[in-house]
């Protein structure tokens, strides 16, 4: 008897799109997609910081800037 395990939607630490884990048969891991996991460990470790860095970008835009001034008039 074959047990089916729940996919869960993880989100990729080197590209950042999400996949479906776990799965098995493909090479995907806890915390990289199958076009990522078989990637070099130095290629991966960059795109890690990339995706990092554009996340933190991309919350910056999102929140309201608390310390910036007003606008003139």
């Amino acid at each position: 008897m074959k047990i089916e395990l729940p996919i869960q939607q993880d989100t990729c630490k080197s590209c950042g799109m999400p996949y479906g884990s776990p799965q098995r048969e493909l090479s995907a891991t806890r915390f990289y997609c199958v076009r990522c996991a078989n990637l070099p460990q130095n290629i991966m470790d960059v795109l890690d910081q990339h995706c990092r860095q554009l996340a933190q970008k991309a919350e910056e835009v999102k929140s309201p800037v608390s310390d910036a001034e007003p606008p003139a008039k």
